[in-house]
């Protein structure tokens, strides 16, 4: 793998791709917001060093917040040493701002993300770059969402997606009940996160998650065509159970 590395003062810039990184790695750079959000695992992108104070410069991000219950992004961040998911925080401004992202982490889950086509979600965890014209499969319900991330400059707005099979009350959880074995030394461990069942997920298994509902931590979109998916779905599996 070619590896190009340039040094502008205190910052350096490494070209990459999440694909070549190692599932659950600590995830220490950031990442152009307009390639997170357009841009595969697959593909090429630059790797920026934060600053000295924590902060990653004007325009990148070190990735989102995790969402509880939701496969989603394929950089996280906010996870505590226990697994919980905490706050992305700064204090202070330009040129003395600091930020706490807490961890950050590698997710690679393009494999649990269904698109039209077979196309590869993006690093964002949404299928298609349009916010109004998402392009996952019938089965993959999502939402829209988006996080306001700290940098060294001004807040960088990043619209990103969460996503969960439309069968997830009979295909129930994926991972498993606790958060604590989430992490473990320097790593995630992305197969015990606890989230409702994947669009890949494909076979019933038990116990049944509660509806799902987006995080009150980030603004989301919810369309109302999601909105009557659901509610046609609930009422079919109401039917059969009578």
């Amino acid at each position: 793998m070619k590896v190009f590395v340039m040094c502008v003062t205190i910052a350096c810039a490494v070209a990459g791709k999440i694909a070549d990184m190692a599932q659950g790695a600590k995830f220490t750079q950031c990442i152009n917001k307009g390639d997170f959000m357009t841009k595969t695992a697959d593909a090429d992108i630059t790797f920026v060093d934060k600053d000295s104070n924590g902060c990653c410069p004007e325009n990148t991000i070190p990735g989102v917040k995790l969402q509880s219950k939701y496969w989603g992004a394929q950089v996280v961040c906010g996870v505590e040493g226990d697994g919980s998911i905490g706050s992305m925080t700064s204090s202070g401004s330009a040129p003395d701002k600091t930020c706490n992202y807490q961890s950050c982490y590698v997710m690679k889950i393009a494999d649990k993300i269904k698109c039209a086509n077979g196309d590869a979600p993006l690093l964002s965890g949404c299928c298609g770059t349009e916010k109004a014209s998402r392009t996952f499969v019938s089965d993959c319900k999502s939402y829209n969402l988006n996080n306001k991330v700290d940098t060294a400059g001004d807040d960088a707005s990043v619209d990103f997606c969460s996503s969960y099979h439309k069968d997830y009350s009979s295909l129930g959880w994926d991972g498993t009940a606790t958060s604590s074995d989430d992490v473990l030394g320097s790593d995630f461990q992305v197969d015990k996160f606890r989230a409702y069942a994947s669009c890949a997920k494909g076979s019933p298994s038990a116990p049944s998650p509660a509806s799902p509902s987006p995080s009150v931590e980030v603004s989301n979109a919810f369309s109302a065509t999601f909105g009557l998916a659901t509610l046609v779905s609930v009422a079919f599996a109401m039917s059969l159970s009578a």
